[in-house]
């Protein structure tokens, strides 16, 4: 995971994979509290299409390409809830 922009790119990878395997409800659940309800999110729009991720993959994986379509279906008004809630809470 040599993210330099902190993209947790296994946990954002599982979570969209647990969506299509599992359920949406279980996906996003892990997708939320597995990148966005950390001190320091690490979702995939974080992503700042560097390259450092590609260069070290050994399945040869298009990481930025694949990490763009994880934002955009995981990324969804659900998700953009669940931050605001989160957000609001830490003030507290």
């Amino acid at each position: 995971m040599p993210c330099p922009h902190g993209v947790d790119i296994p946990t954002c990878f599982a979570a969209y994979n647990t969506r299509y395997t599992d359920s949406f409800y279980s996906g996003m659940k892990a997708y939320i509290m597995c990148t966005t309800l950390k001190t320091n999110p690490t979702n995939a729009s974080k992503c700042r299409q560097c390259g450092k991720c590609e260069k070290h993959c050994p399945q040869s994986i298009a990481i930025r390409q694949e990490l763009k379509q994880v934002a955009k279906k995981m990324e969804n008004p659900v998700y953009k809830v669940a931050r605001a809630i989160s957000k609001r809470i830490g003030k507290y």
